[in-house]
């Protein structure tokens, strides 16, 4: 039985620490390829709820389990009811989530610091982005990630929320289900 319980701990931890790993190495692809590089930016400790909602709504609200890539129908994704059903409840998870400073080498920005923050130069930018929801064994995960700069009326950005997949050079965007750009 000990044998038993010690196996089953160490694959508990190897699975906890590959996704720790995977969600790191994904959250750095998505910061160096898809965040506007004329902009410095900071990470914002919480994810906004009203643009999250609005993004994610369409995704959790209906029974749809099969999604096409918006940038190419070719790429296809079909959901088990139980991963579907995971997926949502991760996604909900991520309101009660919050980023700490040792999960970025960039400044980690309180809601009521982000107005200021941005405000403060023309240059900056601020970041929203979920905890990559990894599975299939860690080969897949859904990510959501927004990038404002300036103010409402003179600001920007734009905003992502869809699969990725891993592949031997690494995390590769796959499945868009949302993207904007906004001016």
């Amino acid at each position: 039985m000990k044998k038993f319980l010690l196996i089953f701990l160490h694959l508990v931890s190897c699975n906890f620490f590959g996704q720790e790993s995977e969600s790191k190495l994904l959250i750095e692809k998505i910061l160096e390829t898809q965040v506007l590089k004329e902009f410095e930016y900071a990470i914002a400790a919480k994810i906004d709820s009203v643009p999250f909602e609005y993004v994610i709504n369409s995704f959790i609200n209906n029974n749809q389990r099969k999604y096409k890539s918006i940038r190419d129908s070719k790429e296809k994704i079909k959901l088990s009811r139980i991963e579907k059903n995971f997926l949502i409840e991760k996604i909900k998870n991520q309101y009660n989530e919050n980023w700490k400073n040792d999960n970025f080498k960039r400044e980690i920005l309180q809601p009521n610091e982000i107005k200021k923050y941005l405000e403060k130069s023309k240059k900056n930018s601020i970041v929203y982005i979920t905890k990559p929801i990894l599975f299939r064994s860690n080969s897949v995960a859904l990510t959501y990630m927004v990038n404002l700069h300036g103010d409402i009326s003179t600001g920007g950005g734009i905003s992502q929320f869809g699969f990725y997949k891993r592949t031997k050079e690494g995390w590769e965007k796959w499945i868009m289900l949302e993207e904007g750009i906004y001016n």
